[in-house]
């Protein structure tokens, strides 16, 4: 399989995983703060949450397809990723009405905050498992070098 082939595959994966997790994520909020009256009232509301929710999940889940882009920096793949999601968090955010204008500027904190809390952990751990390999590397030589004057 070529490698456009492999990143649309995974597009596609990851994609559909982040359209199930919104749905599933909507579905439990949703049921958490509504009555059973007021699901049955509002269906349509239910409805278009539930699609609402899922294509944020599909774009955001989808969207991290660029840091499978080997051409791409680490900054460039973050950067397009963050503006990806937060637009697309702010356009559904507008149809949806998930918050007020009144505490929006505070969700978008957090949302960057959160961002950033995300990638700095993500980028310890794979810190750690580059030292790791690299240190394994280093063994692996010095063994075969051994070896080698045997």
């Amino acid at each position: 399989m070529s490698e456009s082939g492999k990143l649309k595959k995974t597009f596609v994966i990851l994609a559909l995983t982040g359209f199930l997790s919104g749905l599933l994520i909507e579905l439990i909020i949703y049921l958490c703060v509504s009555s059973t009256e007021a699901i049955l009232e509002n269906k349509w509301k239910l409805i278009l949450g539930l699609l609402g929710s899922g294509l944020y999940g599909a774009v955001a889940m989808g969207g991290s397809i660029v840091y499978h882009i080997e051409s791409w920096g680490l900054w460039r793949a973050t950067i397009t990723h963050y503006l990806l999601t937060l637009v697309s968090f702010l356009i559904t955010n507008a149809l949806l009405g998930w918050f007020s204008s009144n505490i929006l500027v505070w969700i978008l904190i957090g949302f960057t905050v959160l961002y950033l809390i995300i990638w700095l952990v993500e980028g310890l751990i794979w810190s750690r498992r580059i030292k790791k390999m690299n240190q394994d590397l280093e063994k692996m030589i010095q063994k075969e070098e051994e070896d080698e004057h045997l």
